[in-house]
């Protein structure tokens, strides 16, 4: 289980990109696997990220289950993934408000299959 401890399920990213938006796919280093953030629009009113572990033959492997805030894989590495994670300065009355939301979405996971997860947080994010 990942994420939400949500069972996984493994399915193929064709399917995938049928059923939600693809907003991001990254080749990891070696190779052999890929990441795919993608924008899955139906399953709350706000929506939710959802990120994607793929071998090379394109099935899942792994997926983590995030709120709707702006999210980007900036790096890479052989054991470790970065991600750029944001909510904007209009999400909530305060920082401190913006910062439960994103911590509470993004810190329950710390690993994508056998890679760890890095987060660089932006609490303030301008629409734009």
């Amino acid at each position: 289980m990942s994420g939400e401890e949500r069972p996984f399920i493994a399915s193929s990213f064709r399917n995938d990109i049928k059923r939600y938006r693809l907003d991001q796919t990254l080749v990891l280093p070696n190779g052999e696997r890929f990441v795919a953030v993608f924008y899955d629009e139906k399953s709350s009113l706000s929506g939710n990220r959802r990120v994607l572990l793929y071998s090379e033959d394109s099935v899942s492997q792994d997926a983590l289950f995030y709120g709707a805030h702006p999210m980007e894989i900036s790096n890479c590495t052989d054991t470790s993934i970065t991600m750029n994670v944001g909510v904007y300065s209009a999400h909530g009355e305060d920082e401190e408000q913006r910062r439960l939301y994103l911590d509470g979405s993004v810190d329950k996971n710390a690993k994508l299959g056998q890679y760890r997860l890095f987060y660089i947080k932006d609490y303030n994010l301008n629409p734009g």
